[in-house]
């Protein structure tokens, strides 16, 4: 992953160093969203880091994800984005309910 941003990232910064000296644009907060080639320059760096992130995910083990996402939900849940609603609850019992019959029926067969 590493060498693939850099070389990205190298490419683009010796483009904006060469338009930096050639002083084809003017410098101001945002001159690098000012030139087509430095937009073109920093949305193929991230399409090239979404690929290696797309890759690296899909070759990713269940215990990798699974604390992904344990670590998304704690993340969540710490700057209080858990709810807890009384439905949601009635929901789940009703689905615990229905799980027991389910498993009682298959028994008595």
């Amino acid at each position: 992953m590493g060498c693939v941003f850099l070389r990205v990232f190298l490419t683009e910064k010796c483009l904006c160093d060469q338009i930096f000296h050639r002083q084809e644009i003017s410098l101001c907060y945002n001159f690098f969203m000012l030139d087509k080639r430095l937009m073109q320059s920093y949305q193929a760096r991230w399409e090239a880091v979404k690929k290696i992130q797309d890759e690296e995910q899909r070759f990713a083990s269940l215990e990798l994800r699974w604390r992904q996402l344990n670590a998304a939900y704690g993340l969540g849940k710490s700057l209080g984005f858990q709810h807890h609603d009384a439905d949601e609850m009635k929901v789940i019992n009703r689905w615990a309910n229905l799980k027991e019959q389910a498993i009682n029926r298959k028994t008595k067969v």
